[in-house]
């Protein structure tokens, strides 16, 4: 990264980057965002459809996508073959290309040289990726959770891997302890909005977006809310259906474009 130094005349009348987002306005271009719930609320669903809509353009959940860009989803969290018969299962073909394999340590003394920083720089030299998941923050690095050095650490580590113009979505656990939607009322839930994860709160205050994802008394409907925003724009609460395939979602039938979507 480079750092310029202008007059305020100069400052005030650059010119803003015509573009800022993969997705308006919850992966912003460059951004790291940070998505998280507990398991099985839907997170890799979730992250699959928001791989395709950025590989195919249009929209996401109602949220306009920025052309067609190559994406990168990493899975060293799940067995490939479990990934493969899911898919199978759903006969569903993913657009984005995806790496498997073990977990590993991007904080490690020999990350440099690793085998999974090599591939990843050769593969993103001949693809330019402007979008990468990681599923899960946990399989990729070796710090404790409650360290308040890991974020900063972890998040450059994997900008400078893929380039300040590639959106990283990190994918995380809420605590065992959080409730669902359906466990608790609104005052108990505004409390883990901020705090239910796993780990640092600076795991948030590092991160461009946060997205929480929280089980509304069902196996196959959740809310996606926006805790940390960017600037002046947010989504607001999406009621949203895991689909009958258990692969893709959408908002919930019962709710309006009004209910859904606030800028």
């Amino acid at each position: 990264m480079t750092i310029k130094i202008y007059s305020p005349n100069e400052f005030l009348t650059l010119e803003p980057p015509s573009n800022l987002y993969l997705v308006n306005p919850i992966v912003p271009l460059g951004g790291i965002v940070f998505i998280y719930g507990k398991s099985g609320v839907g997170k890799s669903p979730l992250s699959w459809a928001l791989a395709d809509a950025v590989c195919q353009g249009g929209s996401f959940l109602g949220m306009p996508v920025s052309g067609q860009s190559p994406v990168l989803y990493v899975d060293v969290d799940t067995r490939w073959w479990t990934i493969q018969d899911r898919w199978k299962q759903a006969g569903y073909t993913p657009s984005f290309d995806i790496a498997v394999g073990d977990a590993f340590d991007c904080l490690a003394g020999s990350w440099d040289y690793s085998d999974a920083r090599h591939k990843f720089k050769e593969r993103q030299a001949a693809k330019g990726y402007k979008l990468v998941i990681i599923s899960t923050l946990a399989k990729v690095h070796s710090f404790s959770f409650s360290d308040p050095n890991a974020p900063a650490l972890v998040y450059s580590r994997w900008q400078e891997v893929f380039g300040e113009e590639c959106a990283i979505v990190f994918i995380h656990h809420d605590k065992k302890s959080v409730a669902s939607e359906g466990e608790a009322g609104e005052d108990s839930l505004y409390h883990t909005r901020r705090e239910s994860f796993s780990g640092n709160q600076q795991w948030l205050d590092h991160c461009t977006v946060a997205v929480h994802l929280i089980r509304r008394g069902s196996d196959y409907k959740f809310t996606l809310e926006q805790v940390k925003d960017q600037g002046s724009k947010k989504v607001d609460a999406l009621k949203l259906d895991l689909n009958d395939n258990g692969v893709g979602v959408s908002i919930e039938a019962e709710a309006t474009e009004k209910d859904n979507w606030l800028i």
